[in-house]
């Protein structure tokens, strides 16, 4: 391995915040500062999609479902909005307000059954959320973020536990 580059994927116009990889195949979803949320797949030259989120000002982030099926979006600074892959471009079919404040989202994962998302923030919080009512159901605080740093979030593999960390 000599750490070159083997391919680049051109679109965004702003710095790429969020990356998720498909657990099901060569597609990936990436959000970035310009508003927009892409689509991509390892063997095609371009990206396969775009959804745009204009005036939120607000940090985005994206994750695949365990089953590679469904895509969420945190965008606005409160809403998640949950996608079926093969028809994204038709809108979501499920969206969800994040109590409280806009935050920017750092992170937003599913666990192990996908019936459960987290959501990671610069705000000092993490959020889980039930996936089907969008309901909150705990929010984990007490992190120390005066730099206002993204903070990542993520489920332990058996759902049982939070992990995130913090300056």
């Amino acid at each position: 391995h000599d750490n070159t580059y083997l391919r680049f994927f051109t679109g965004h116009t702003a710095p790429v915040l969020s990356l998720s990889v498909s657990p099901k195949d060569d597609v990936f979803a990436s959000a970035a500062a310009d508003e927009t949320m892409r689509t991509w797949d390892l063997r095609v030259p371009g990206c396969l999609g775009v959804l745009r989120f204009p005036g939120s000002g607000r940090r985005p982030a994206v994750s695949f479902d365990p089953e590679g099926l469904v895509l969420a979006a945190g965008v606005g600074g409160n809403q998640v909005k949950l996608f079926d892959l093969r028809f994204a471009s038709k809108g979501p079919f499920a969206t969800f307000s994040v109590p409280g404040e806009p935050r920017d989202f750092a992170s937003i994962c599913f666990n192990f059954d996908g019936k459960l998302m987290l959501v990671g923030t610069a705000q000092g919080a993490a959020v889980s959320i039930d996936a089907f009512k969008g309901t909150e159901l705990q929010t984990f605080r007490g992190h120390a973020n005066k730099m206002g740093l993204p903070l990542e979030a993520c489920f332990s593999a058996d759902g049982a536990q939070v992990m995130s960390g913090s300056e």
